[in-house]
């Protein structure tokens, strides 16, 4: 136990972000110890990137945060209605041809079985497409018809029935208008609201993060309440 708990504190002074993706790792699953594990990160300097389509693994991973310090990027397996199947097809794709460019190139390259609407909603609510280059309301109000688009382009295809003048038509004008609506953002409580329903805990901040320097003086937080159910009784 004493070498166990050596290499433990080694690999944390040295090594935090991947301690701590490995330790969110462990408790996948239990959104309350990880909310707990991110705040942990959070006042250490250690960012919680939220999930990306372009950066995102099954599971926690290390990344780089906006200043090159690495930083831990949450998982596309931990996003409700998103299965494993779901996010190997995801990143293997990415893998083979590259990342997405936007919502649109996504649905061309990924809509079938294994992601379905379902899960492509999943993604635009937990924040997945955030950062490629369109906000999440206007990404919500395109991603059923642009994976409906290429859904029957690809039932056409594999039934053969294009018929001869769309046969003449370059490809790109069987598809819808590749641009987004100007709809505005939905509120900061809102988009919270979304990832902390699609991922368990919140992502891209806390509705109470105004309140952070009162709430820190607290020697009780929701973290600690929760400990309680794993604790034995005495």
């Amino acid at each position: 136990y004493g070498v166990v708990a050596v290499r433990t504190a080694w690999l944390k002074k040295h090594y935090p972000a991947e301690f701590m993706a490995a330790m969110m790792n462990s408790v996948t699953g239990n959104a309350a110890k990880i909310a707990g594990y991110i705040h942990y990160c959070r006042a250490r300097g250690i960012s919680v990137l939220p999930p990306s389509v372009n950066h995102s693994e099954r599971k926690f991973t290390v990344d780089q945060d906006k200043d090159g310090k690495p930083a831990i990027r949450f998982g596309m397996g931990g996003v409700k209605n998103v299965g494993a199947a779901c996010v190997d097809a995801i990143v293997m794709e990415r893998e083979n041809r590259g990342p997405y460019a936007d919502i649109f190139d996504f649905c061309r390259r990924m809509g079938g079985e294994e992601v379905n609407k379902r899960a492509v909603e999943s993604l635009v609510k937990a924040g997945c497409f955030d950062h490629l280059g369109a906000h999440r309301a206007q990404v919500y109000a395109v991603y059923e018809k642009a994976l409906d688009s290429q859904n029957n382009i690809k039932k056409q295809n594999v039934a053969g029935q294009v018929s001869l003048f769309d046969m003449g038509m370059p490809a790109q004008a069987m598809d819808i208008q590749e641009t987004y609506p100007p709809v505005p953002e939905y509120p900061k409580e809102e988009l919270l609201r979304q990832e902390k329903e699609m991922t368990g805990v919140y992502c891209s901040g806390h509705p109470l993060d105004e309140y952070a320097p009162l709430l820190d003086r607290l020697s009780v937080n929701t973290a600690y309440v929760a400990e309680f159910a794993d604790r034995e009784d005495k």
